[in-house]
């Protein structure tokens, strides 16, 4: 469960009597597996007491001792790591005695003693672990105060652990009036009041950059006041040690220095910073995050922040990545300079603007909001001061406006190991994604470069690669220490019980006159499952006492079997099992299943077993009206949403953006839904508090080939990477439903678990080695004498023959990092011979066709072969740029599907995936299985009517039902169209503007001078919009959905 560091650390701590230190990261991890077995399982409690009383007594062994060492020889080397074991055993102690009731841990807040809870928050932040000392608050509250003083003292330590220092700085105490039997206390309530002025004035510190004072001048003077001073004997009653103030402010005293050297606030200006600036923007930070974690303390320490740095940052999932990149962006943004920042998904886009207008609110302007996936012309002019995009759209903005790159400080590209080659079929992203960076490299060689990822190996490698291309400067911070913890486990079963459930499988299709089993021989194939835990970190070990097997569940749950007799995991009906159980404890928890259908039922499933939030889905709707209404007018009907029912919710890609906003906000809320069920969307970087993750499968179900295909792992190891999240659960379980059943004897496992042992889980999250997908590319090219692919054409269109411009094949390929590694390994000769054969095919594909200056440009920019180009200038041209001006937008899209709708394999070539076939059969309701171009060219010009629906505001219901009549759920097919189609077609729309662009430049005309609505026509399909004063209202106004806007012009 701890990662490496940290069991380094907790195997630094002294020898505390007989306990085995060199396993000690081990036992702690299985007393934390034993307590998520038995949370509210009173059959399990009592099998466990004897388990629990010993593991007990170790934890009591280990917190006493170990904090009475920090207390008595603060200066002692392993400071850190004796706090954080001792902070850890009261808070498993804690746990124990919450779900057992097998420990009385001290609660009471008095002249002699503290509660157990906030030795432990104060001991965590000594130890670096703000996340933990975060999560043990909430035992707090559970502490027995019967003092004003204390209580609001209590509070402040609270604060203190959540890193909330306003809430700190505005505490008062109440005037309290002391009668003469009352000098005892207000003796204590001094000491009390002392502790809580020197924790406000730590707070005011870690809050204002200027705020300087000795706030242990509080915690020293209760360290005198409360010992016993022999020569005043006479007027106490009794020995004067007032251990409770006592030991808090040794504790208090302690922590303050640590903690001021890692306030946020205290992070030095960059080079080329106005101070004033960067200490406001720090205080703003310090209001949310007021601590840097030790992996951010050594980050700010390098030149990282300083212009001219580059960084490759590879920490794991919840290590705080984010923070350091908001760090760079400020200071790029106060450097005058603009930042590009490149995330994967969609989803993701609409995170990243969120937080970042939330972040710099008055640094950046509100609407920063670029379009997406389409060619884009709204307003010649500059990006915006942060344009958040995907590597696509950054490509096709790069080629159609590289001149607005010129003052970009910084690009950063999230999730970066999209970059990494992988099989053909996924290899199209990689490449756009690769060509996207070297061309931003070669745009914008002034910028600095932020590359993050949590799966990448071969950080100091990339790292190396971009000092290289850049000339600069570039560090790479790859530690594995994170603040969060995962439990890992995999599910099984007894081999004896499955024998049995084979044999009745057997027996029963002998018996039965059925091809497959039925419902009633389904329902008798029951087994007990059984967790087995890893007590490791990473699945490296062979021993059986680094791993623990116990059973979660009390009750049998349901296996299923398949058309062939065969015994199947039921993974996700077993994966509802295991939800409802965490959920009905309280437990947030995310269920990974294969694709959106299978989340929907299986978010059914886990909502017939719960009950209502205790915030219900009507109070989330009066909470947030205007999003509720918005959502309501683009559906039509508000029971078609996926807003969630009030148990569970659902998160994949067919959800509206304010449907994830308004999922998101529900899980998020103490009082809200426990249950995501969530399809590979979310485990992209999008960050929700669950302490539980259930991955219902290891492979899924692959679309374009029609069969199953073994997930990778680094993208299991993401997924399990949100379990757990500083601030909400610094502790998380992540639970395996293998695709194929594993099974246990005794000691011996089935083979599928030593396969995902070793394919999976004995690596880190940091597993995965980037290589170049343009070396693959080199390599088919240079091996293969078959027909060129349409892939392979989109990439060699991209280049320029034109040495040494910015999209040449030799400025392009000599950056590049498969070229680099060739050099390291002394193969540069071999790499170079590859470019030189691109060359060859690239100049015998120019020679084909007699082209224009402004077909080689759209070419060039877009990636269409030349001889398409012309066929849409020679469109344009048989229409003419004047009459195309003078059409409204309906008329357009009428004049284009036509012209679609003439050649078979037309619309067909604007693309290179097989993407838009599964798109275009869902809108024309072709069953998919079926499409192909000619079934498709058949029905086509069906799209003309939806569209001109979508761009005239009509909403989903009616868009559905424009393209079935079946009825269903969620408006399927109006969503396909909407939001995946949609974006397609706006490229068409996007080239054909590009087009009239490129021959009005060649013909010495301006494009300033194009009618706006041949400038933007891609994005007024891409947002639904009509006329030029609608799309200016959504570039002011970009948080208004596309129906709002219509009605607002109505």
């Amino acid at each position: 469960m701890y990662n490496s560091i940290t069991e380094e650390n907790i195997r630094s701590i002294p020898r505390v009597g007989n306990i085995d230190i060199s396993r000690l990261p081990q036992e702690l991890t299985k007393i934390y597996a034993e307590i998520i077995s038995v949370r509210n399982n009173l059959s399990l409690i009592n099998q466990t007491d004897g388990s629990f009383l010993e593991s007990t007594n170790m934890l009591r062994t280990l917190a006493n001792n170990l904090e009475t060492l920090v207390v008595n020889v603060p200066e002692i080397e392993s400071k850190r790591a004796v706090a954080f074991v001792a902070a850890t055993a009261r808070y498993l102690l804690l746990q124990i005695r919450d779900y057992t009731d097998l420990d009385a841990s001290v609660t009471e807040f008095d002249r002699d003693q503290i509660p157990e809870a906030i030795s432990s928050m104060v001991l965590f932040l000594i130890g670096n672990s703000p996340a933990d000392a975060a999560e043990v608050s909430r035992f707090a509250m559970q502490a027995s105060i019967h003092d004003d003083i204390a209580s609001v003292l209590m509070k402040a330590i609270i604060h203190l652990a959540k890193g909330e220092m306003q809430h700190i700085v505005n505490l008062t105490v109440s005037q309290k009036a002391y009668g003469a039997d009352d000098l005892e206390q207000e003796a204590i309530d001094y000491l009390w009041e002392c502790l809580l002025d020197g924790v406000k004035d730590l707070a005011r510190e870690l809050l204002e950059p200027e705020y300087v004072n000795d706030n242990t001048a509080f915690f020293e003077k209760v360290i005198q006041l409360a010992v016993f001073i022999p020569g005043y004997r006479e007027l106490y009653n009794n020995d004067s040690l007032y251990a409770g103030p006592y030991h808090l402010a040794k504790l208090l005293n302690i922590l303050s220095n640590d903690l001021l050297l890692r306030g946020i606030v205290k992070v030095p200006p960059p080079i080329d910073t106005d101070p004033e600036l960067w200490t406001a923007f720090l205080a703003r930070i310090a209001g949310e995050r007021p601590y840097l974690w030790e992996n951010h303390f050594d980050a700010v320490k390098t030149n990282f922040l300083n212009p001219g740095c580059s960084a490759v940052l590879t920490f794991p999932t919840g290590a705080g990545k984010s923070t350091l990149a908001e760090l760079k962006i400020a200071s790029t943004l106060l450097a005058g300079k603009r930042i590009i920042y490149l995330v994967p998904t969609h989803a993701l886009e609409d995170q990243a603007n969120s937080n970042l207008l939330r972040i710099f609110e008055g640094l950046i302007p509100e609407n920063l909001m670029e379009f997406d996936l389409e060619y884009t012309d709204v307003e010649e002019g500059q990006l915006p001061k942060i344009a958040v995009m995907t590597p696509e759209k950054c490509l096709t903005l790069i080629s159609v406006n590289a001149d607005d790159f010129e003052d970009v400080g910084l690009v950063i590209f999230d999730e970066f190991h999209l970059l990494h080659g992988r099989e053909e079929k996924k290899d199209r992203r990689s490449i756009d994604a690769m060509f996207c960076l070297l061309r931003l490299f070669a745009e914008a060689p002034q910028a600095d470069y932020l590359l993050i990822s949590a799966m990448v190996e071969n950080g100091p490698e990339i790292a190396r690669w971009v000092a290289s291309v850049t000339g600069r400067e570039c560090v790479v911070f790859d530690s594995s220490w994170k603040p969060t913890r995962q439990l890992h486990s995999c599910l099984m079963y007894q081999e004896k019980e499955l024998s049995e459930l084979h044999a009745f499988l057997k027996k029963s299709q002998k018996e039965s006159t059925n091809a497959s089993p039925g419902a009633i021989v389904k329902r008798a194939l029951t087994a007990s499952p059984f967790t087995f835990f890893s007590l490791r970190n990473k699945w490296d070990s062979k021993s059986s006492e680094d791993y623990y097997i116990n059973s979660i569940l009390a009750n049998k749950i349901s296996l299923s079997a398949n058309a062939q007799w065969n015994l199947t995991s039921n993974r996700n009906e077993v994966a509802a099992e295991f939800a409802v159980y965490f959920a009905g404890q309280g437990i947030k928890t995310l269920v990974f299943v294969d694709d959106p259908k299978i989340a929907k039922s299986t978010s059914r499933k886990i909502s017939a077993k719960l009950a209502d939030a205790p915030f219900i889905v009507s109070d989330l709707r009066n909470r947030y009206p205007q999003l509720f209404e918005a959502l309501e007018s683009e559906l039509g009907d508000i029971g078609f949403s996926f807003i969630s029912s009030g148990r569970t919710a659902v998160h994949h890609g067919n959800l509206l953006p304010i449907e994830r906003r308004l999922n998101e906000i529900y899980f998020k809320r103490p009082d809200g839904i426990n249950v995501v069920v969530a399809t590979a969307t979310l485990a992209q970087g999008i960050n929700l508090p669950a302490e539980v993750v259930i991955m219902a499968g290891d492979d899924r179900f692959d679309e374009d080939s029609g069969y199953r295909e073994t997930i990778d792992p680094q993208e299991i190891l993401n997924a399990a990477g949100r379990a757990g999240r500083a601030g909400s659960s610094a502790q998380g379980m992540v639970l395996l439903i293998p695709g194929q059943i594993v099974q246990f004897k005794e000691n011996t496992l089935s083979s599928k678990w030593w396969e995902l042992r070793e394919k999976v889980f004995s690596n880190s999250d940091q597993c995965l080695v980037i290589s170049d997908p343009l070396t693959g590319l080199l390599d088919k090219l240079a091996t293969s004498s078959q027909e060129l692919s349409a892939e392979q054409k989109n990439v060699i269109f991209r280049l320029s023959l034109v040495p040494d411009t910015e999209t040449s094949i030799n400025t392009i390929f000599q950056k590049s990092f498969g070229r680099y590694k060739a050099i390291q390994a002394n193969q540069e000769q071999s790499y170079d011979q590859k470019v030189q054969r691109l060359v060859e095919i690239k100049t015998e594909i120019e020679g084909e066709v007699m082209n224009k200056d402004w077909v080689r440009r759209v070419s060039l920019k877009m990636g269409l072969e030349p001889q398409f180009v012309i066929q849409i200038g020679n469109f344009v041209d048989d229409t003419g740029i004047d009459v195309l001006a003078e059409f409204s937008l309906e008329e357009i899209i009428v004049l284009v599907m036509n012209w679609l709708c003439e050649e078979q394999g037309r619309i067909f070539r604007f693309f290179t995936g097989t993407a838009i076939y599964g798109q275009l059969a869902k809108a024309l309701d072709i069953p998919v299985t079926h499409a192909d171009q000619e079934k498709i060219f058949e029905k086509l010009t069906a799209i003309e009517p939806i569209l001109l629906a979508y761009i005239q505001g009509e909403n989903y219901v009616s868009i559905q039902n424009l393209i079935t009549s079946r009825a269903e759920d969620n408006l399927d097919r109006a969503r396909n169209f909407c939001l995946k189609l949609v974006p397609n077609i706006s490229f068409i729309f996007g080239v054909i503007a590009l087009v009239i662009r490129e021959q009005t430049i060649d013909n010495e005309g301006s494009a300033k001078d194009i009618p706006y609505i041949l400038r933007a026509l891609a994005s007024l399909i891409r947002e639904g919009l009509n006329s030029e004063q609608k799309l200016r209202h959504k570039v002011q106004y970009p948080y208004l959905l596309r129906t709002q806007i219509h009605e607002l012009f109505l």
